[in-house]
């Protein structure tokens, strides 16, 4: 197997599954700790409007319908 990132090849155990991409993307230790990074910054920068994006009922009783949305947008 090869790394996703930069094609370098992977020994039997020495690949680390992508963390955002699932267990059929490995990557070399090297790429790991520049992803595993990117990814942390990414969490840092979109966890405070975690609760701003939520999909539960709004605390001011206001709810969107959503109508005549293909379902492709929908992930129905």
């Amino acid at each position: 197997m090869d790394c996703v990132e930069c094609g370098r090849k992977l020994g039997y155990l020495k690949g680390y599954r992508h963390p955002t991409m699932g267990k059929n993307y490995f990557l070399c230790s090297h790429c790991y700790d520049v992803v595993d990074e990117r990814v942390a910054k990414w969490r840092e920068v979109v966890l405070p409007y975690n609760e701003f994006f939520n999909n539960a009922t709004p605390k001011n009783g206001h709810q969107f319908h959503l109508i005549n949305v293909p379902k492709q947008l929908t992930h129905g």
